[in-house]
C-alpha cells in the first residue's frame, strides 16, 4: 500500500497551470509552513537577557504608621487614586505596615510623593519606596 501523495500518478496528473497535482500540493504545505505565526517564539539570547537583566527601579512602596484597623481593602482604595495597585500586603507585628506594588515605576514616585505624610484613618502615613526589591 502507497501513500497517496507519493503515488506516481498522482505526480504526472495536470493540474493548476499544467503543474503535476503532487507538485502543486507540495509547495502549498511548503507555503502554509512558512506563513505559521512565530511572534510568540523568543530566541535563545532574548531568554536570557530577560533573564539576567534586572528591574531598573521598584515598584513596591512601603507603607508605615497605619492604623490597626485598616484592611486591604482601604488602602487598594486609597492607592488606585494614585495610580495602578498590582498588590497589597497587610502585616500586622508589633506595628501595622503593608507593601504595596504598584502598576509602574512612575505610578510608584507618584503615590510616594502625593501620600508620603498624608493623614489617614486618623494617623500620619510614612510612605517610601522600597529600594531594591
Amino acid at each position: 500500500m502507497t501513500i497517496a501523495f507519493f503515488d506516481s500518478e498522482i505526480w504526472s496528473q495536470p493540474s493548476i497551470f499544467g503543474l503535476p497535482l503532487g507538485l502543486v500540493m507540495f509547495c502549498f504545505l511548503m507555503l502554509r509552513m512558512l506563513k505559521t505565526p512565530t511572534d510568540n517564539i523568543q530566541t535563545e539570547s532574548e531568554v536570557e537577557n530577560k533573564a539576567i537583566t534586572p528591574p531598573t527601579q521598584s515598584c513596591l512602596i512601603h507603607v508605615g504608621n497605619l492604623c490597626e484597623s485598616v484592611s486591604e481593602d482601604d488602602l487598594t482604595d486609597l492607592f488606585k487614586g494614585v495610580g495602578n495597585v498590582v498588590g497589597v500586603s497587610l502585616f500586622r507585628h508589633s506595628e501595622t505596615y503593608a507593601h504595596i506594588e504598584m502598576g509602574s515605576p512612575k505610578e510608584t514616585s507618584f503615590a510616594v510623593e502625593i501620600l508620603n505624610a498624608q493623614p489617614f484613618m486618623g494617623k500620619e502615613l510614612t510612605v517610601t519606596e522600597v529600594k531594591g526589591a
